[in-house]
């Protein structure tokens, strides 16, 4: 994970450090479980809250109201304007404010596990029933849902797919959805 200029290495549990990418020296340091990252910010998870830093100083930007076990069981993914939170624990999907962290939205929405991602305008998941579920970013409305035998994580393509890995046992296998155009 990086942006412009830098990089991020994760050292174990609960600390990480930021790199320049040019010269590989260290940047800065910080603590907390990386759980996302984009040009601007870094999210991570520590002492049961989400906190964003800004990727380019590690300074704080913002402490998320949200209380979040420390069993790791959520997914967060951003966008420029919101970071988006799963959290298998609780059957809940928040959306926050990226800038600030406030919560925009709350849905019950139960995870099979901690893949989230947002994909053509949407974000994706997968649900407690192993369907890939696409969630409207503005309103937390479930807009598509698609069924996987054994989903264990979503990927997306820019050409209009989403790939799920699917697990039975400890086989394999990949399967491909298209995207509708009425959903993009």
């Amino acid at each position: 994970m990086g942006g412009p200029g830098w990089f991020v290495v994760e050292h174990g549990y609960d600390r990480f450090s930021a790199h320049t990418t040019k010269t590989g020296k260290l940047a800065w340091q910080g603590e907390g479980n990386v759980r996302a990252g984009d040009r601007t910010r870094i999210v991570v998870h520590h002492e049961a809250r989400l906190h964003a830093l800004s990727a380019t100083t590690g300074k704080p930007q913002w402490h998320s109201p949200l209380a979040l076990s420390d069993d790791h069981a959520f997914g967060v993914a951003l966008t420029a304007d919101a970071v988006f939170v799963a959290n298998a624990t609780t059957g809940q999907v928040h959306c926050l404010e990226a800038a600030t962290g406030t919560v925009r939205w709350t849905i019950k929405q139960k995870c099979a596990n901690t893949s989230l991602l947002v994909h053509a305008g949407l974000v994706w998941l997968i649900d407690h029933a192993n369907r890939l579920t696409a969630i409207a970013p503005a309103d937390g409305r479930v807009v598509s849902t698609a069924t996987s035998k054994h989903a264990a994580a979503a990927l997306a393509n820019s050409d209009g797919w989403i790939a799920v890995e699917a697990r039975e046992g400890y086989l394999g296998k990949v399967e491909c959805y298209d995207v509708p155009a009425s959903l993009t």
